[in-house]
């Protein structure tokens, strides 16, 4: 029985997985009276009805660029609902945010000073660099990073000019590490001891950005949120609120990726299968072994190696390849999972035309 009768390449997202995802981290975040933030990162996955989805569920949404905002304000997000890791932004556009009531978390001085000069009575957050702390050469990959503000002092220096602006928030968010609480756990307690260190106390949240590796096989969405709790309770600090920014584990697994076979070529002694799809459909995963997937077809005889590659004309275009598995054959459909985040949003107008996308309620 086949388990695709769609035409292939496309698609499939399973609404129902997003719902129970972000439910998971909502109900989590808003236990024992806490009313911390689960805002779902929308650069993992902003296809509209994935949106729709949180929003139904009275959910939150961080961003980093102006077109994600647009894309939120478009179906009707409320403004408040919102958190925009700011980087470069035009003047026009900070007062457009900052008026509607969003909170913008500010990435450079340059940043502070115009909203500064704005001359306008608002609330913002400061990302912090925290590469300082990045000790463990066992835990930290990436030691550098060029995001956030080092000058702390001075630039709570300069805002105690302006009184109109308001500084409730710090964030702090690590790529290139081990992903476990205990990065989180730092963060957490970096982010209070600065709080406690300049006297800030008009910050009534912390953002501990996002990056979770939520998993059978490594932790779930408590031992993340634990690990920083533990932090505000330790410090004394439990009137913080805290601000997580999930993405890959609320989307990851809600995707499907199906292609056919259409051709088989030996070159070599090496077999080729060749896919009506592409890796370009696939971005974040190329270059990777691809695990998890499914074959149509699963009792031909094995192949000691086999590679499914796409219809497109470059050479680096291979899915993945296929060690001891069953032989496939032309019409065979290849089913790919947990390819929800990072995925059909990145993929670009470039020899193959986008996939079609099919939705499971």
């Amino acid at each position: 029985m086949p388990f695709c009768k769609k035409i292939t390449p496309y698609y499939e997202f399973n609404l129902s997985s997003v719902k129970e995802n972000y439910s998971n981290w909502k109900s989590i975040c808003t236990k024992n009276s806490r009313t911390d933030i689960p805002a779902y990162s929308i650069k993992a996955n902003y296809n509209k009805k994935i949106l729709k989805t949180i929003k139904k569920l009275d959910g939150f949404f961080e961003v980093c660029s102006y077109l994600e905002y647009q894309y939120l304000k478009k179906i009707g997000i409320d403004s408040k609902k919102i958190i925009v890791n700011g980087t470069a932004f035009s003047k026009k556009n900070l007062k457009k945010i900052l008026k509607s009531g969003t909170l913008i978390i500010a990435d450079s001085e340059e940043i502070i000073k115009d909203i500064c000069e704005l001359n306008i009575k608002c609330s913002i957050g400061l990302r912090c660099n925290l590469d300082y702390i990045k000790t463990d050469k066992n835990t930290f990959f990436n030691k550098v990073s060029r995001f956030g503000i080092t000058d702390i002092e001075e630039i709570i220096s300069f805002l105690l000019k302006y009184k109109k602006v308001n500084l409730i928030c710090l964030q702090a968010h690590f790529s290139g590490n081990t992903r476990e609480p205990s990065v989180f756990k730092l963060i957490a307690e970096t982010l209070c001891e600065i709080i406690l260190h300049y006297n800030l106390k008009n910050i009534t949240r912390i953002d501990i950005g996002g990056g979770y590796k939520v998993s059978r096989k490594y932790w779930n969405i408590r031992d993340y949120y634990e690990s920083v709790l533990n932090v505000l309770k330790e410090k004394k600090m439990e009137y913080l609120k805290i601000i997580f920014e999930p993405g890959n584990s609320i989307v990851r697994n809600c995707g499907k990726y199906y292609t056919t076979i259409i051709d088989i070529k030996k070159i070599n002694e090496i077999i080729y299968c060749i896919a009506n799809g592409s890796i370009i459909h696939l971005p974040f995963l190329k270059g990777k072994k691809i695990k998890g997937y499914r074959i149509q077809n699963s009792k031909n005889k094995k192949e000691e190696k086999q590679y499914i590659v796409g219809s497109t004309c470059k050479e680096s275009d291979i899915l993945t390849e296929l060690t001891n598995e069953p032989a496939l054959k032309i019409g065979s459909v290849i089913e790919f999972n947990n390819v929800g985040a990072y995925s059909i949003n990145e993929i670009p107008e470039f020899i193959i035309k986008k996939t079609k996308v099919y939705y499971l309620k």
